[in-house]
């Protein structure tokens, strides 16, 4: 069965303001909330878990990048 998500929901289960969630979606980086009520808005919580993985990905990735070109500085 499917996990459905509030705003608050995926707030306290990632740790991301809901700023940040509103401005990762606006820039493609987290799904978008369905509407299943007029005014009720839920994520699902397996895209919200994928979207997640993405994110500390990428953060990886630029923190390795990061700290490469540092070592390539020092040469």
């Amino acid at each position: 069965m499917k996990r459905w998500l509030s705003y608050k929901g995926v707030t306290e289960w990632t740790s991301l303001s809901e700023s940040t969630v509103r401005r990762l979606i606006s820039e493609g980086r987290f799904p978008a909330p369905e509407e299943v009520t007029p005014g009720r808005k839920v994520f699902d919580g397996s895209a919200v878990e994928a979207a997640m993985e993405r994110l500390m990905e990428e953060r990886r990735h630029a923190a390795t990048t990061a700290t490469n070109a540092v070592i390539q500085g020092h040469r």
